[in-house]
């Protein structure tokens, strides 16, 4: 969704051609509709992880909020749910003993306020901490 969405909304600065702009827009309306048909028919929902430079996880997480997911049904679309459709579920995906600890810590309850997902505190990376308070993202893993 959000690529669609920004390839409409931005493509020009972008450098896109006029019909990828054009395409786009004429067809977000379709993908909200087509996710919240897919939602309501119980579809297996999960994000990917090929956001273009400005895009990141948190704007697909807001776009399907948008869509008609509550913050924790988005949230799990991009953390529990892709790991459990790539049969990775038990190495990633949630916090529990034995699987790699890859997760964020984040300034704020992303539940109450999905700002949160862009307030970064901590990255650890299997168990690792690679990102703390002042310190930039250097790793970015989904």
């Amino acid at each position: 969704l959000i690529i669609t969405h920004n390839l409409g909304h931005h493509g020009k600065e972008r450098g896109f051609a006029q019909n990828i702009i054009d395409g786009a827009l004429r067809t977000i309306e379709h993908a909200f509709q087509s996710v919240q048909m897919a939602k309501k028919a119980g579809v297996t929902i999960a994000t990917g992880s090929d956001p273009d430079v400005d895009e990141c996880v948190a704007d697909e997480i807001e776009m399907l909020v948008k869509a008609g997911f509550t913050p924790l049904e988005a949230i799990e679309a991009a953390t529990r749910v892709p790991m459990e459709v790539l049969r990775l579920a038990h190495q990633l995906g949630t916090i529990e003993v034995g699987k790699i600890a890859d997760f964020i810590i984040l300034d704020g309850d992303p539940i109450r306020d999905l700002g949160a997902l862009r307030r970064v505190e901590y990255v650890v990376q299997g168990g690792q901490v690679v990102k703390e308070p002042g310190h930039p993202v250097t790793v970015m893993a989904t």
